[in-house]
């Protein structure tokens, strides 16, 4: 995608996200060690509700700071948050140790999984844009994927201590809130990502709208997972997890509805009832895979979930970014086809602002039609999951 924000950006992505999944998965063992299902089902809405506020705040302080300083101050800004985090935890969160052993650290399984999934990732999101899908750079990848793949399962068979022990998949329930949460991240992270640029190229709002437009999907996941945290207990992780796709295609039919005539107001609408879907399967296959197990396995099937939403949102983006590059190049080349067109360059919201007015219009018609692609794409993935979330 070039340099710049954009460059790179499913990579680093996993990369980021790696860290969250390790304090979130960390936070949501200890609510489950601590208190019953009924009580972890009101403390999940609470866990909800202070991530949609910070997920409410982050793009509008990012946003700003795109705006007046650099994209940088995006991620510079997470230092004095970090340093106050880890002063907290070691302030506050003091454990009394009982049965303390050594347990030996799966380094083998670590890498192989980390292998394999970098390597999928980058394939995935390179390929047909900075190598061809038949050079050996990509092959090479996807075939040494295959390899550590297979090198990982074996490991893990014979592992003492497995990073993600096999026989947990026996287990009908977290199996499927797997699969879901896998399907779910495809569709979150995928979108959560190009609409912003949507909104900039499209309908040629700033970086703080941009941000924005992130928070009726924000506001609608907290509001949906507290009154899920209430639901589930009476009707089901089944019925729960069929609702959040039910609303989660209603969401995505309606930004495949939206074009280069559409408001903020359109795109609001259908961010709010993806995010009430978010928030019905987050909650429901999280509390689904926590109940599944006993105690000592909790905390590995709470981040084996987390893990396939964060792998399945690395995969969606990658899809995503793929389907977006490939239909704005064609655009382009059939609405200038005298022209040299490198669309990767093209994915900063403002690349295209030193071009002539008519060529801006012709960038924004492509830019609209490359990302309805995309959306469609969600679409169809909500469409095929909405059937298939049998098992919890």
């Amino acid at each position: 995608m070039g340099k710049g924000p954009t460059g790179g950006f499913g990579r680093r992505t996993f990369r980021v996200a790696a860290f969250g999944i390790f304090v979130l998965v960390v936070a949501q063992t200890i609510v489950a060690d601590l208190y019953t299902l009924e009580q972890r089902a009101r403390i999940s809405a609470v866990m909800s509700a202070i991530f949609g506020f910070s997920s409410i705040i982050g793009p509008l302080i990012g946003g700003f700071f795109t705006d007046n300083l650099s994209w940088r101050w995006v991620f510079y800004v997470n230092l004095p948050i970090g340093i106050a985090s880890i002063v907290l935890v070691k302030a506050v969160m003091i454990e009394a140790v009982e049965d303390r052993h050594r347990h030996r650290i799966d380094w083998f399984g670590a890498l192989t999984l980390l292998g394999w999934t970098s390597l999928l990732v980058f394939a995935l999101e390179t390929g047909g844009r900075d190598y061809a899908w038949g050079s050996p750079v990509i092959i090479g990848s996807l075939a040494t994927s295959a390899l550590l793949i297979v090198a990982f399962v074996i490991i893990e068979r014979r592992a003492a201590e497995p990073l993600i022990p096999l026989d947990l998949f026996r287990i009908g329930t977290l199996r499927a809130a797997a699969v879901i949460g896998l399907a779910l991240g495809m569709v979150m992270f995928a979108l959560i990502s190009f609409l912003p640029l949507f909104v900039q190229v499209v309908l040629r709002s700033s970086a703080t709208e941009a941000g924005r437009v992130l928070t009726p999907m924000m506001l609608a996941m907290v509001l949906s997972s507290a009154v899920g945290a209430r639901l589930v207990l009476k009707i089901g992780y089944r019925l729960m997890c069929a609702a959040g796709f039910v609303t989660l295609f209603v969401g995505a039919m309606l930004l495949a509805r939206v074009g280069m005539e559409s408001t903020q107001l359109d795109v609001s609408i259908a961010m709010a009832f993806l995010g009430i879907g978010m928030g019905f399967g987050v909650m429901a296959t999280t509390l689904a895979a926590q109940n599944s197990v006993d105690l000592p396995r909790m905390g590995v099937a709470t981040g084996l979930v987390n893990f396939t939403r964060q792998l399945g949102g690395a995969f969606g983006v990658a899809v995503g970014a793929a389907l977006l590059l490939t239909t704005l190049t064609d655009r382009l080349a059939e609405a200038l086809p005298q022209a040299h067109i490198q669309a990767g360059a093209l994915l900063s919201p403002h690349a295209a602002s030193s071009f002539p007015a008519a060529t801006q219009e012709i960038v924004r018609g492509a830019f609209a039609d490359a990302l309805h692609v995309v959306f469609v794409a969600a679409l169809v993935r909500c469409e095929r999951k909405r059937g298939r979330d049998a098992g919890l």
